[in-house]
């Protein structure tokens, strides 16, 4: 977010630096997770600034990537909280005594990056009408389409090129539901030997190996025999990126997710994916398209959170169970998804089957990733909705140049910034009296016209 609004011309940025969410997480990566110049722009391009420090006047939006969304105090004439929940709840009060989620300021608005958490949101309390979603963004620069030789000699080097292999990115924890995934793949090798699972986790955040030794069975000898291959290493995106460009299929069928970031990463290098159904990724995962979408069954159960109000962040070991000395107890009802395991095993063996299909579509799904996910144009979704302005209201021009050259593409219209356009039929509907109060009437709530 911070390096996107930073490409902006027409902003100043300032980024305040909170404690990790996790006070044992290390305080830096042991790799460079980005670019010497991105780097460099979030380091010293960016005027950094502490808790107690004072930013010349008032900022006009303040965003906050976190769930303690009042403190610490900062004046700002807009206030925009990138929040989410994953299993259908979130406490009516987070941590350090926080304003509750109906007591939010009319200056404020609560951005939940799909409809899943946006529930969970409004499950827990808070008001349907400033909760706005907004996806997530893919790094399109990294996370991109490769192929031809290149492709073929980067999976010979990985020890890949006579392999199927499903890929999964994550901290391992259980809502991933890794033994499944296990399961699935062992039952998948009945009928094609060459098939693998790559797991690729982190150790350093989450204890990913230990989580997996807990969780599958016999670990080690899927290991020995090649059925699995992990991956704890700490890797920088571009290495994460290329994992995915050499893999075959993402496999993700989580129990529960507030967005699943990976998946559309997935998608962005053209890779098809096999998901679960009914979950935060049926906002942008096409079933039959982009890949499958796996049966589920939508389970309840009372959930237990404890908060500790003393802590900078928080964690949950359990669902049912946290640890975290003094604190407080809300009981709610908690959602997630039962997976059909027959019918995993069957997506992912269509998907092998189809492979020629999925090959074909692999640029026509980046290039759907690059056109609507970049960062860039999602950082213009959450500067609208932040500061409560509608494109509609936006000056749009015609394009007649791209990257320095004469546009010869088909007619359309772009913003001042050049990343979001129009096309004729759209710029009709805005400029016609009859549509024009309709359309910005859909543009602050499209839930009203459903």
């Amino acid at each position: 977010v911070a390096l996107a609004l930073h490409r902006r011309k027409d902003v100043n940025v300032y980024l305040l630096k909170l404690p990790n969410f996790d006070p044992s997480w290390p305080s830096a990566p042991s790799v460079r997770l980005f670019s010497e110049d991105e780097t460099l722009a979030l380091n010293e391009l960016i005027p950094q600034v502490t808790e107690g420090d004072k930013i010349e006047g008032i900022a006009d939006l303040t965003i906050r990537v976190t769930i303690d969304f009042d403190e610490p105090k900062i004046d700002s004439k807009r206030m925009a909280v990138m929040i989410t929940t994953e299993k259908g709840m979130l406490s009516n009060e987070v941590i350090n005594g926080s304003t509750p989620l109906n007591g939010l300021s009319s200056n404020s608005v609560m951005i939940a990056p799909s409809e899943w958490a946006k529930m969970g949101l409004v499950n827990s309390g808070a008001e349907p009408s400033i909760v706005k979603v907004v996806s997530h963004g893919v790094d399109v620069k990294k996370y991109r389409e490769i192929k031809g030789v290149e492709r073929v000699r980067l999976r010979a080097a990985a020890k890949w090129d006579s392999s199927f292999v499903f890929l999964h990115v994550s901290s391992m924890t259980s809502n991933k539901n890794v033994g499944m995934m296990v399961r699935a793949i062992k039952r998948v090798r009945e009928n094609f030997p060459n098939v693998k699972l790559v797991l690729k986790g982190n150790d350093k955040l989450y204890r990913s190996a230990e989580i997996l030794k807990a969780s599958v069975e016999g670990l080690s000898g899927l290991v020995e025999s090649g059925v699995v291959e992990y991956h704890s290493e700490d890797m920088s995106n571009s290495a994460v990126a290329q994992m995915m460009q050499l893999s075959n299929c993402y496999l993700a069928p989580y129990k529960y997710e507030g967005f699943n970031l990976p998946v559309l990463e997935a998608m962005a290098v053209g890779l098809p994916v096999v998901v679960s159904g009914g979950g935060s990724t049926d906002d942008f995962v096409r079933d039959g398209i982009d890949g499958y979408s796996v049966e589920t069954e939508v389970l309840r159960t009372e959930g237990v959170q404890k908060v500790n109000k003393k802590l900078k962040g928080w964690e949950m070991n359990s669902w049912e169970e946290a640890e975290f000395g003094v604190g407080w107890v809300e009981k709610a009802e908690s959602i997630e998804l039962g997976v059909n395991e027959d019918d995993l095993v069957d997506k992912m063996q269509r998907v092998i089957m189809e492979e020629a299909k999925f090959e074909r579509g692999r640029k026509r799904r980046a290039e759907g990733v690059r056109e609507r996910y970049s960062w860039d144009n999602v950082v213009e979704k959450i500067v609208e909705v932040g500061m409560g302005t509608l494109l509609v209201e936006e000056e749009w021009k015609l394009k007649k140049t791209h990257n320095g050259k004469k546009w010869t593409g088909p007619k359309q219209y772009e913003d001042k910034t050049r990343n979001l356009m129009m096309l004729p039929s759209d710029i009709a509907l805005i400029k016609d009296p009859a549509f024009a109060e309709i359309v910005k009437i859909y543009a602050k709530d499209e839930e009203a016209f459903f």
